[in-house]
């Protein structure tokens, strides 16, 4: 027996869930359903289908057992839960004034679309690439160090949209080396 549904949701989104046998054939006979994890069920837990909800941003299991809701040991299967929330701008720290440094998006699987901006310098590459190449301001000799901050508006599969940023400092010299 499988389970039939999708191996992925959205956080919030409901689904469907029935069973059928290997060969594609659905069962409709009721079985006792149970969910483990960042998972809930909504509605009937008894039944030939069930709907299930995501309810937080970790994986969850559902799986039915055609005894006892009380004895979940029936066949399983892990839902995943797409989300950004722990994407993040890789790169350097803080850049030498006048110079450049390559920025890109880490924990991005479910990013779709993304759109750079920046305070405190320029993109020099396409600033709708998962990666972008940013040059900081220049200062004259002697000025205080400054502030760059890189901001990256990400779209991911659910179509949630959010802005995540990363402060780069900006180190002021009067003969900075190219890094």
């Amino acid at each position: 027996m499988l389970l039939d549904g999708e191996p992925e949701m959205c956080l919030g989104s409901t689904q469907n869930i029935s069973y059928k046998t290997k060969s594609g054939y659905t069962i409709n006979e009721p079985v006792y359903w149970y969910v483990k994890g960042d998972l809930e069920i909504v509605g009937n837990s008894f039944g030939h289908n069930v709907t299930i909800k995501s309810i937080g941003s970790n994986a969850g299991t559902v799986g039915y057992n055609s005894c006892s809701n009380n004895n979940p040991k029936g066949i399983e299967s892990k839902i995943a839960i797409r989300n950004t929330e722990n994407v993040e701008i890789s790169g350097n720290t803080f850049v030498f004034s006048g110079n450049s440094s390559q920025y890109k998006l880490f924990n991005a699987k479910d990013v779709v679309s993304q759109s750079w901006s920046v305070s405190g310098g320029r993109i020099i590459s396409d600033k709708n690439s998962s990666s972008v190449e940013i040059q900081a301001d220049s200062f004259p000799a002697g000025a205080y160090d400054g502030l760059m901050i890189i901001r990256c508006t990400i779209t991911d599969k659910c179509g949630m949209t959010k802005t995540i940023s990363k402060n780069i400092k900006i180190r002021a010299c009067s003969d900075c080396p190219n890094i």
